[in-house]
């Protein structure tokens, strides 16, 4: 499991490329969490802001 926390004024998301993820819009002080059921690279991007980008990447345990 991954979680952002917006932590600025303006609203973000995590948004995965591929469409298989988001976290929907979070507020200040939101979060919201994403659990990966496989290890792998997830490129993502902030649906308002689509220049922040950004890659999650995870191991098997």
């Amino acid at each position: 499991m991954v979680t952002w926390t917006n932590r600025v004024t303006a609203p973000h998301t995590a948004t995965s490329d591929d469409g298989s993820f988001t976290t929907g819009t979070l507020a200040a002080g939101q979060s919201g969490s994403v659990t990966f059921a496989t290890a792998g690279t997830f490129p993502c991007f902030c649906g308002v802001h689509p220049r922040m980008k950004g890659v999650v990447q995870g191991t098997a345990p």
